[in-house]
């Protein structure tokens, strides 16, 4: 029984030598960000954890950061840098805690904080006593707000004009193309109809050049001398080229006289083509 109560009075020996309390007891220490705050404490275990809780929150828990993790027992002091909590700075309330660094650690002994102190941001104070000295200054700032929200305003209407003139001869240049392939397919077009016009034309013209050349050669010729229209036939062997008969044609005849009609052809006919 005797080493059990040694044993406990050393485990009471877990304690934090600073931070202490405030002077009178009840009004926290204040430290402001970023100031070095040194914290020392006792500790009989081989291992033990710095911790730091800071809140409560608006859901009324605290925020937990492990400074320094399972310090070894000869070391007992720690260089804090305060960080200051969010929220309202006047319903803050930090502190920090030793923790058993080895298993089991959930005993009554295993843990020790220290006493709650507060952390301030000093910029942050600064900054609200100087906006509510000088509050003649803080009214320009919608104004130039107003007028620096403009620039992206005008700088869109100036993009979308710059969109709208460059569809404009966007389109103006498709148009002006498109009309253009038109007028050259109309215009090859009547071109093409034009020469085969002529062509046609001048074909239809050979026949009656061709005719008249055959008339004026004479009775040599196909065509008869004494007309203009073609003939079925050619002059025959017994004619003469104005259209007599030739002396001594008998003998194209068997018979020894000559035909009825070959004996009342006129010498000179008019007509070599009518026969009686």
């Amino acid at each position: 029984m005797a080493a059990l109560a040694v044993l406990e009075a050393n485990l009471t020996s877990l304690a934090f030598n600073s931070p202490v309390a405030g002077l009178n007891g009840s009004d926290p220490v204040r430290y402001d960000a970023g100031q070095l705050v040194n914290v020392s404490w006792t500790t009989p275990y081989e291992y033990t954890t710095l911790e730091l809780w800071q809140g409560p929150n608006e859901e009324g828990s605290f925020a937990l950061d492990v400074l320094a993790a399972n310090f070894t027992q000869n070391v007992t002091s720690f260089m804090w840098n305060a960080t200051a909590s969010e929220g309202d700075e006047s319903m803050q309330r930090s502190f920090l805690r030793l923790q058993k660094g080895d298993l089991p650690n959930t005993c009554d002994r295993c843990t020790a904080d220290s006493a709650i102190f507060r952390v301030s941001d000093p910029t942050a104070r600064t900054s609200c006593s100087s906006s509510s000295a000088t509050p003649s200054t803080v009214a320009p700032t919608p104004a130039a707000a107003v007028a620096t929200s403009s620039v992206p305003s005008s700088y869109s209407h100036s993009g979308i004009s710059e969109r709208a003139r460059l569809g404009i001869g966007l389109g103006v240049g498709l148009g002006v193309g498109a009309l253009m392939i038109i007028l050259g397919i109309l215009l090859f077009g009547l071109n093409r109809r034009k020469k085969r016009r002529q062509a046609h034309q001048h074909t239809y013209g050979q026949p009656d050049a061709v005719r008249n050349s055959l008339a004026s050669a004479g009775a040599d010729s196909w065509m008869s001398k004494h007309s203009s229209k073609m003939s079925y036939h050619s002059r025959f062997e017994f004619e003469t080229p104005d259209g007599s008969v030739k002396e001594g044609s008998e003998a194209l005849w068997p018979r020894t006289e000559k035909p009825s009609w070959l004996q009342r052809a006129p010498s000179k006919p008019k007509n070599p083509f009518f026969r009686s």
